[in-house]
């Protein structure tokens, strides 16, 4: 396959911050995969793509698998503590934690963004990010209902400061989760 990556276009899609000093020209695209596709980089290592939904449209991730380590890179699939938590489907979310749960002998987790988590930190991750989605929902549900006469730029500070996030009340992937959050987005 000849074809390039649109960075212009990911970008427009979704403008995260240094993102030209993580792409800043057409990325060459040798195959495409797709989930449950696998290929054999060489001899005893292969690389199998997963799908992840949830957090943003056609969202993969990889297993890279050399026979001693298995490597899950899982982008931003799961929210981490303390980070900027992106989703535009909680319910999708969800389902992919639980599949990312379900993988068998991974042995370590590079997010897009964190540090690298070996075998006997991951086991918890799943669990704290599906808080995080649950603990959004619950929230933006509620103050949406109770403060339904306002408007959502009052709702949203009301939701960040319940959820002690007050810095992203204008940030519009936040605003974005919060509306995956209740099915809007």
């Amino acid at each position: 396959m000849n074809s390039y990556e649109e960075y212009i276009r990911q970008f427009a899609e979704r403008p995260i911050p240094n993102f030209y000093k993580l792409v800043n020209a057409p990325v060459k695209i040798d195959k495409i995969l797709a989930g449950g596709e696998a290929i054999v980089l060489e001899e005893g290592m292969t690389l199998s793509a997963a799908e992840v939904p949830g957090h943003s449209r056609g969202a993969m991730a990889y297993c890279l698998d050399n026979g001693k380590v298995k490597a899950l890179f899982r982008g931003d699939s799961i929210p981490a503590k303390g980070d900027l938590p992106i989703f535009t489907d909680s319910g999708k979310s969800k389902e992919t934690l639980e599949k990312i749960r379900r993988m068998q002998g991974i042995d370590c987790y590079y997010p897009a963004w964190d540090r690298v988590y070996v075998r006997d930190e991951i086991s918890d991750i799943p669990d704290s990010a599906f808080r995080i989605i649950k603990d959004i929902e619950n929230c933006s549900a509620t103050v949406l209902l109770e403060y339904a006469d306002r408007s959502m730029e009052e709702k949203m500070g009301r939701i960040c400061k319940e959820l002690r996030m007050e810095h992203l009340s204008r940030n519009p992937l936040f605003y974005r989760s919060v509306l995956g959050s209740l099915g809007g987005a």
